[in-house]
């Protein structure tokens, strides 16, 4: 049974290196699927939309993949707990309908486990115990052919955003949207805010390169 990767792409620069690897160093059959997340307290579904569909039109040069998108609207002024715990629930419904052996990627870098409560959540398994329970919760035998196992494949490769940055293309680099707090000026142009967690460390890394 060929394998088939789930590769959850946000817009940004890791899920971008993900695809990008995926597509030139496998033969995998690659699923992308972008999650629109949408919860007041950081406003950036559109660019990060945008991202991910300017991504996909010009990984499609490298060679065909699927991809999907999904919606989750959280009302909520806060938005509690991580963002791959909504990954995991969506992929658990995207994953029964894909062929193959379906294995779900996901795009950690080194830099995400600053973090102290990323850190504990790795220390007690709190994503790969989710994984399995979304899995098992699948109606039999739909969830059969899909691995348990995670993948953390900038994780496994010690890669960092400046390495990233060095090895794709430039113009692909320019496609991602990394702002979790997206600014507008007076003449309605979105920037990055610069202050944000993700926008401090790729601000980093492009000195770095």
């Amino acid at each position: 049974m060929k394998k088939t990767i789930l590769l959850m792409l946000s817009g940004g620069l890791d899920s971008c290196y993900m695809l990008y690897y995926y597509l030139t160093q496998t033969d995998y059959d690659i699923h992308a699927h972008h999650i629109s997340l949408r919860y007041p307290s950081e406003p950036r579904w559109e660019q990060e939309d945008s991202a991910s569909r300017r991504i996909v039109e010009y990984c499609r040069g490298i060679r065909a993949f699927d991809y999907t998108e999904s919606r989750c609207d959280i009302g909520f002024k806060r938005y509690v707990g991580r963002d791959s715990d909504t990954q995991l629930l969506m992929a658990a419904k995207v994953a029964p309908n894909l062929r193959g052996e379906v294995q779900l990627a996901i795009g950690w870098e080194k830099s995400d486990f600053e973090l102290e409560v990323n850190r504990q959540r790795a220390k007690n398994h709190v994503t790969e115990n989710l994984w399995n329970a979304l899995c098992d919760s699948i109606d039999y035998p739909l969830g059969e052919h899909i691995s348990r196992k995670i993948l953390f494949p900038l994780i496994d490769m010690n890669i960092d955003k400046s390495q990233m940055i060095a090895t794709l293309p430039d113009e692909l680099v320019d496609m991602t949207w990394s702002c979790r707090r997206p600014k507008k000026d007076e003449q309605g142009v979105i920037y990055y805010c610069g202050i944000c967690k993700p926008c401090q460390t790729l601000r980093a890394a492009r000195e770095i390169v």
